[in-house]
């Protein structure tokens, strides 16, 4: 699998994603539990930085579309 990261997980407010050099171009999504995207975007770096702060807590998935296919992480949103 790629070597794609989510920390610090769980986290209060703000998670990093790191994505290999490879992965630059490729879509990404976050998805609450109940299927709503809440971020979405174009990796353009190795570090994506997503914010859930406003968001209740529970579990996320973070979704990077890329030519090699579809990877998910879950993100843990803790108050």
């Amino acid at each position: 699998s790629a070597d794609i990261s989510v920390y610090p997980n769980p986290s209060y407010d703000a998670f990093t994603v790191s994505v290999p050099e490879e992965m630059k171009g490729s879509g990404y999504s976050v998805y609450a539990s109940d299927g709503r995207i809440i971020n979405a975007g174009v990796v353009n770096s190795n570090q994506i930085m997503i914010n859930l702060g406003s968001e209740p807590s529970g579990t996320y998935i973070f979704s990077l579309q890329s030519l090699n296919g579809v990877y998910e992480m879950p993100m843990i949103k803790i108050e």
